[in-house]
């Protein structure tokens, strides 16, 4: 399955047009069209624009496992398949996106609670084994949920605690529960990507690898 999210920002970026500026130096005109075009996706998700972009994560993760998403409350999701073997590979801001919405589900605000049975981050994280990200994004939109010097990083943290609940509920052999895998993939040159670090995946049976490649 292929969801795509950059469309849900196409809109509020239009507010960035400016019809009406000189043209500018060659660097300066490809630099405003990345800022518009990339960088804006990150200003949108580390704003009060995450509330309107994670809902529509959270019903594509209930329809990724085959079941059927309440129109009301984006966390709760009917039927659906769970022992699935599962990988998923995100794109740019997708990865934080996907271990936001995740987390969001099984962590839900204290006022509300999302029985397992209707919740697809446990159904998608039974059996999900492989992360593959492209262009990873985790530390800088990590930023956004800082609240002093020395906290730590609070979305990864979340998804990480939430990855490991999951798993602990489905009886598995050592060997499978050893071969869950995050795997960054970024060009060198890509100058919105990050690395990961074993730090931020501090759990027994998590492989946490970066790879880079020239022509990613």
């Amino acid at each position: 399955m292929y969801l795509r999210w950059s469309t849900l920002t196409d809109v509020p970026k239009t507010t960035l047009d400016e019809p009406n500026r000189p043209q500018g130096a060659l660097l300066h005109n490809l630099a405003k069209t990345f800022e518009q075009q990339n960088l804006a996706d990150v200003v949108l998700y580390g704003g009060q624009y995450r509330d309107v972009l994670r809902p529509f994560v959270e019903r594509a993760l209930c329809v990724f496992v085959g079941g059927a998403p309440d129109q009301t409350n984006p966390r709760t999701c009917s039927g659906g398949e769970a022992n699935i073997p599962t990988a998923i590979i995100t794109h740019s801001l997708a990865g934080y996106m996907l271990m936001d919405a995740m987390s969001d589900i099984y962590q839900p605000p204290a006022n509300e609670t999302v029985p397992a049975g209707r919740s697809a981050a446990i159904k998608v994280g039974h059996y999900l084994d492989q992360i593959f990200m492209l262009a990873n994004q985790l530390k800088m939109l990590d930023l956004s949920t800082r609240t002093s010097e020395q906290q730590s990083s609070q979305v990864v943290k979340r998804f990480r605690a939430t990855w490991s609940a999951i798993h602990a509920t489905r009886q598995r052999t050592e060997r499978e529960l050893s071969s869950r895998q995050v795997l960054a993939i970024s060009d060198p040159n890509d100058i919105l990507s990050w690395e990961i670090t074993k730090s931020e995946f501090e759990v027994p049976g998590i492989t946490v690898a970066n790879i880079y490649l020239g022509t990613a």
